[in-house]
């Protein structure tokens, strides 16, 4: 039911998202900021309706390369990922460092019109960010595309 998913429209919504939306913000990965903001907001809201599916939310994401340490990313060395380059260590570290870049400069942009935002510091918008990536879908409601966390189906 519509009652049970978190849309990019509701996340548009919010205090930080209407300034968002107010300021036209140009965000390397608008959906997932949004939807992050939203997240965060009820993540640490002790009366969210969400809560429930909240607390189903993986704690970590240290499985995703951002969040490796560099001297993780030598055990990569010599695989698949990515082909067989000379270079493949210094080509993997500087995805991450490009993701994490990104990541940041949306959180920034975020911050310069709403610094209230400035309470969730970078590495939980981070995991924000990561379940947006992972775990929203693409679906239309009443005619229109949007995306949406949709917790019956993903919990599963």
């Amino acid at each position: 039911p519509k009652s049970h998913l978190i849309t990019l429209e509701m996340a548009r919504q919010t205090p930080v998202g209407k300034k968002m939306m107010a300021a036209s913000l140009s965000l390397l990965s608008p959906k997932h900021s949004y939807l992050s903001t939203f997240l965060l907001d009820e993540k640490f809201n002790p009366n969210s309706w969400w809560a429930p599916y909240l607390r189903m939310l993986p704690t970590d994401f240290d499985s995703m390369p951002i969040f490796f340490p560099d001297e993780d990313l030598k055990w990569l060395e010599g695989s698949p990922f990515l082909g067989l380059q000379n270079d493949f260590l210094t080509k993997v570290k500087d995805q991450v460092r490009e993701k994490k870049s990104d990541i940041r400069k949306d959180y920034d942009a975020i911050l310069e019109v709403a610094p209230e935002f400035g309470k969730y510091s970078f590495w939980e918008f981070c995991w924000a960010r990561m379940n947006a990536c992972s775990r929203i879908f693409g679906i239309n409601i009443d005619g229109v595309k949007t995306d949406a966390f949709v917790p019956l189906a993903g919990t599963f």
